[in-house]
Parts: structure tokens; sequence; C-alpha cells
């Protein structure tokens, strides 16, 4: 295990020792892992493997989707300029944006779908089929839409799914 691989490790094992002393405060994901962990009587190191994979999973994708999606939209200007156009009509002010806030822009969720698609935050290869454009011409020549939004590609706009499906989906897919 290399030295970077441990700390990760230690930093979940941390985590969960601070969650199992300070108690429920509020339902959370590692809710029902504590529960199953005194019904059946799952040890320390099973409830820490299971813990693992939420927490391992979730430090570091946002940071690889974010630095993907800045990579390309300095790439291209344009893109850049009518995503920053479309968020200050929006928002008068940081603080009003929220998640919540951000649902009604289109170019905004067509630029991190196309970020997503381009530069999967997850440390392997997910199988997709693209038979259409390549996908880094879409973003960093002179194309003024991303995929989604681009009337004229013919490519399933649903094939690239980064944070799979079904019930096994991830929990920061929103």
């Amino acid at each position: 295990m290399t030295a970077g691989l441990k700390k990760v490790k230690q930093y979940s094992v941390d985590q969960n020792k601070k969650r199992l002393q300070a108690g429920p405060q509020q339902a959370d994901f590692l809710t029902r892992m504590l529960q199953s962990w005194k019904e059946e009587g799952l040890s320390l190191d099973e409830l820490q493997a299971q813990a693992d994979v939420p927490i391992l999973a979730g430090s570091e994708t946002s940071a690889t989707a974010l630095s993907g999606t800045f990579y390309y939209l300095s790439r291209n200007p344009a893109v850049y300029q009518k995503l920053a156009d479309e968020s200050r009509r929006a928002f008068k002010s940081y603080e009003e944006m929220t998640s919540q806030a951000t649902e009604p822009l289109p170019y905004l969720k067509a630029v991190i779908e196309e970020g997503l698609r381009i530069y999967p935050p997850v440390p392997i290869g997910l199988p997709r089929v693209s038979p259409g454009r390549q996908l880094i011409t879409t973003i960093s020549e002179k194309a003024p839409l991303p995929r989604s939004m681009d009337p004229d590609c013919k490519d399933d706009k649903n094939a690239s799914r980064p944070f799979i499906l079904g019930s096994r989906a991830c929990l920061g897919r929103k």
C-alpha cells in the first residue's frame, strides 16, 4: 500500500471513529450501516470496510470533475463566456447560488454533463460506446454548445452515466 493510500485509508478510519463516538446527530448514509453493524454483529473491521466505499468514493470525485471541467472551459473562452453570462443573469450575489437555485440554468447543466462525460471523476474507465464526434474536440475546438444542447448531435446523449445507474448509483449524483 502506497503512503498516499495509507493516508486516505487512515482518514476514513478516523472519520468512522468520530461518527461512532458522536452517535446519531442526523440520519446519513452511515445510519443504516451502523444499524446493521449492531443488529448483525459485524466486527469493527467489517463496518470499516463497508464505510470506506462512500467515504473514499466521495473524497476526490468532486475535485476531479471540477478540475476536468474547468480545464476544458479554459480551452474554450466562448463556452466559458456563455456560461458566465447565464450565471451572472441568474444571480446578483454568490450567496444566492445554491444547488436548487442553479437547477433552472440549462447551459450550466449542459456544461456539467459534458464535463462529466469527457472527464469522468471515477478512477476506472467506465464502459461506453461513442460512435459520434470525438469527446475532446466538442469543447476544446470552437463548438459553441455542449453535446447535450447541440440539436445537430446524433449521439445518444444518455450514453454517459458517470454516476452509474440503479440502486447502486452514486449518492452524490444530484
